[in-house]
């Protein structure tokens, strides 16, 4: 029986990652690799097969350098367009971006089929991450699953009223400050030795020295956002 053909799209402003992608899909002869540098080149792409040999995977990193005469300037960007215009097709990432912020604004915001750390990529892996998203199952690297793992074993940990002294806590000077403001579920104040055993318990969780240290280990882990400023 004949493996049906599959064909991938695959942007990225690297060459090296380009090379390294045709090369471990090359012993797969059923497996056809394009390749871009540019955003905007591939949903250029994407629209012109779309209704003739349409691709059935697209990977995007998310950052590209020397982007700003594109009207696409991101991986995020390019995701958004193919899903606003609802074209079929798989999408995965393949990136460099570990945070645990990013990775979580990706998977809630674009929702793609995979996300790949480049850091992680070996020659299999992407072949197994293809079969996966065909079969409509998602394929996440294994750092990607830890960093999820670990955010929400911590944020089970955090209950409302931790997470809401630490958003709070970016905001003000010291923790005198937070009396009033954080309440208990049943709408009565947290006095400020409730508030600093808190903090100390959170201290721990996070493994963390001081409060400032809390803060920078809470935005980094996505439990709570960087302020604006």
């Amino acid at each position: 029986m004949e493996t049906k053909e599959i064909t991938i799209l695959l942007v990225d402003d690297h060459p090296s990652i380009l090379r390294d992608a045709v090369n471990s899909l090359s012993k797969y002869k059923h497996v056809k690799m394009v390749t871009c540098t540019k955003c905007d080149e591939a949903f250029t792409l994407i629209k012109r097969h779309q209704n003739t040999k349409p691709f059935d995977v697209l990977f995007t990193d998310l950052s590209f350098n020397n982007n700003s005469q594109q009207q696409i300037k991101s991986g995020e960007e390019l995701i958004n367009q193919i899903k606003k215009e609802t074209i079929p097709i798989k999408i995965g990432v393949i990136t460099s971006h570990e945070e645990i912020n990013r990775i979580d604004s990706v998977l809630q915001n674009q929702n793609p089929d995979a996300y790949i750390l480049k850091s992680e990529f070996f020659s299999d892996e992407l072949y197994v991450a293809i079969t996966t998203m065909l079969n409509n199952r998602i394929f996440y690297s294994q750092k990607v699953h830890l960093a999820i793992n670990k955010k929400m074993r911590i944020k089970y940990k955090f209950d409302k009223v931790a997470i809401s002294i630490l958003k709070e806590f970016v905001l003000v000077d010291n923790i005198q400050n937070l009396v009033g403001i954080i309440l208990k579920p049943d709408g009565s104040i947290f006095k400020k030795r409730s508030i600093e055993a808190k903090l100390n318990q959170m201290r721990t969780d996070l493994n963390v020295r001081n409060n400032t240290q809390l803060i920078i280990k809470a935005i980094q882990l996505g439990i709570i956002d960087s302020p604006e400023l």
